[in-house]
């Protein structure tokens, strides 16, 4: 169950990445907004990171700098 859950959870993001990245090129953004939208690409290549670890190793134990990263989002 949780490996449907998975893939269907992979489905939505590819569907919603493919519906929003396409209307945002004309936009104008500031530097600030690059920057938040470029640190969350890199929060999710590596919880990406994360999911392609657990699934080839069977470990799904989270190493500290991931940890962390979470608990940052979280307190935002």
């Amino acid at each position: 169950m949780e490996i449907l859950r998975l893939i269907g959870s992979f489905a939505s993001f590819f569907v919603s990445l493919q519906r929003i990245i396409p209307e945002i090129h004309a936009q104008d953004y500031n530097e600030d907004t690059k920057a938040a939208v470029l640190d969350n690409v890199h929060k999710a290549r590596m919880l990406l990171d994360w999911c392609e670890s657990a699934i080839t190793t069977g470990r799904t134990d989270m190493d500290k700098a991931l940890a962390s990263l979470l608990e940052d989002e979280e307190g935002d």
